[in-house]
């Protein structure tokens, strides 16, 4: 009798010993995660003939002086031989020197600003720094130079943006003083927003083309409509033997910052 009770419980253990060497199935599934960041990256572009220079122009008063020098009241004839304009490119900033000239002469700059970047940029702040600008013949060009320039945008495929488009950015600015040119370039592009691989250039913008006719000195359609720099021929003897030389830095920053 207590062999049979003994046998018994050995046959149960080792039922339980064969079901723990059983195996079980798994499975694991796995997430791989790949994070990138995109470019912030707004340029001036040395391409496509940018950044430039049209060259120094002269006028010659008509048959009705003392009329102001807009449009119809001079002759304007390009002349390289005596006065001279440069731009020194830079991605970040852009250099313009404009030397020898005289009353009743313009320069004509322009530049390509565009957004190289993967992301929206907006126009944070822009600074206009000259050199020896405690020189009194520096302050006096600051006081006498006069600039007009306009904002014309352009989409990411190259063609400006129309008048009757929402997203334009076009605005012009005639005959202000160079001692003025920050303050107006801030006005111009306050509330500026570049999607990647749209542009602005300095042109005065198609629309405005009426106003630039009664306004800027020199203006042309069929010209290169850039900044213009006028030394008008109010300009006194303060000003002989200067030379303006400055640089144009513009700050960006990315769409959503605070």
């Amino acid at each position: 009798m207590k062999k049979t009770k003994i046998i018994a419980a050995v046959l149960c253990v080792a039922v339980m010993l064969m079901g723990a060497g059983y195996a079980y199935w798994q499975d694991a599934i796995t997430i791989t995660n790949t994070v990138s960041t995109g470019e912030f990256n707004v340029e001036f572009v040395n391409q496509g003939g940018y950044p430039k220079s049209s060259g120094i122009y002269e006028s010659y008063k008509k048959n009705n002086p003392g009329q102001g020098e807009g449009n119809g009241q001079y002759d304007w004839v390009k002349n390289n031989t005596y006065a001279q304009a440069r731009v020194e490119h830079g991605a970040k900033d852009t250099k313009i020197v404009l030397t020898d000239m005289y009353p009743g002469t313009y320069a004509k700059i322009d530049m390509l600003v565009k957004n190289k970047g993967t992301i929206p940029a907006v126009f944070d702040k822009v600074t206009v720094s000259f050199t020896n600008e405690n020189d009194p013949k520096v302050i006096a060009m600051k006081d006498t130079l006069m600039v007009s320039l306009g904002v014309t945008k352009y989409k990411a495929n190259g063609e400006a943006y129309k008048a009757n488009e929402t997203d334009k950015h076009n605005k012009l600015k005639a005959e202000i003083k160079l001692k003025d040119l920050e303050k107006e370039l801030k006005a111009l592009l306050s509330g500026l927003r570049l999607e990647p691989n749209e542009a602005i250039t300095f042109d005065i913008p198609e629309e405005f083309y009426e106003q630039a006719m009664l306004e800027v000195p020199g203006f042309d359609v069929n010209g290169d409509e850039c900044i213009t720099f006028h030394l008008p021929y109010s300009a006194t003897e303060t000003v002989e033997k200067a030379t303006a030389e400055f640089t144009v830095k513009i700050d960006w920053k990315q769409h959503n910052a605070q």
